[in-house]
């Protein structure tokens, strides 16, 4: 969803009907002139201006509804820097909730295992105000991904070991069984965060129904942001909605725009984007 101003593709010069337009305006505001005299206008439409730029039209796109996350940017998982604490209540959704976007406004992470084995720590935290410390045995879930057959996507994940060392089960469901899973172990070492990568590829596709599954198997770990995307974005944009933008022949797109930017630090957009704070879009 877009909000669109005048876009013109090309340069185009002034037309003649709208210089006669513009010179009958300029004549009516000359009231000073004495209503005997005489006015004559001499009209030569084989001259034209310089053309405009096409640069001066464009369109401009806010956080508005799945304008942005869940449109052009690529990032699938809602919520990935844990705003919300992780409780054993799981119900993300608060409006729409009936609708093909609901919105979230609680934890999209959903506890397995243990729900006391997941906790919000303060001390230490790898961005926002805590992260998640879950302990061996327990994991986190985040459900209603969509998911294309065969399309390779790309992810990662931050965790800090808390016992010396950590192995963590990192799982892409798109199905039952274990026809509909694939999942790879992720060892984490070492006195502080650190990433590490995976990739995985579904066979089939489902339009709401996958999840991804973070398992801690071996030690106590402190999650840092995970990321999944489809890997064949463009520095984070999808390539599909890319596409479609580019019939719309838009010579420019303003970004942010809207009522978003009036609650926007340009301070928050400075380095990694995973050590950014998160902030509540105070204009939806």
């Amino acid at each position: 969803m877009f909000a669109l101003a005048s876009v013109h593709s090309r340069p185009y010069s002034m037309n003649p009907l709208r210089l006669l337009q513009s010179t009958a305006a300029l004549a009516m505001l000359t009231t000073a002139v004495p209503s005997s005299s005489a006015i004559e206008v001499k009209l030569d439409a084989t001259k034209t201006g310089a053309p405009i730029s096409p640069y001066i039209y464009g369109q401009f796109i806010e956080h508005l509804g799945r304008c942005i996350y869940g449109g052009i940017w690529a990032e699938m998982l809602e919520d990935r820097k844990f705003y919300f604490p992780i409780t054993a209540d799981y119900s993300p959704y608060r409006t729409l909730k009936d609708s093909a976007y609901p919105v979230v406004g609680a934890s999209p992470w959903q506890i397995i295992g243990d729900a006391g084995a997941v906790t919000m720590v303060k001390e230490g935290a790898f961005v926002g105000s805590h992260s998640p410390r879950v302990n061996a045995g327990a994991g986190l879930r985040q459900r209603d991904l969509g998911l294309v057959a065969a399309r390779n996507y790309d992810g990662y994940l931050w965790a800090k070991p808390l016992t010396g060392g950590a192995e963590i089960e990192i799982a892409l469901v798109w199905g039952e069984g274990a026809s509909g899973r694939a999942s790879t172990r992720l060892v984490f070492a070492g006195d502080g965060f650190s990433r590490q990568t995976f990739r995985f590829a579904p066979t089939t596709g489902s339009e709401n129904g996958g999840a991804l599954e973070l398992r801690v198997i071996r030690g106590d770990v402190l999650l840092g942001p995970p990321s999944l995307m489809p890997a064949d974005h463009v520095h984070g944009m999808r390539a599909d909605t890319l596409a479609l933008l580019k019939q719309l022949n838009g010579t420019v797109y303003r970004w942010p725009g809207g009522n978003f930017v009036s609650g926007y630090d340009w301070r928050d957009g400075i380095g990694d984007r995973d050590r950014r704070p998160p902030r509540k879009n105070p204009a939806w």
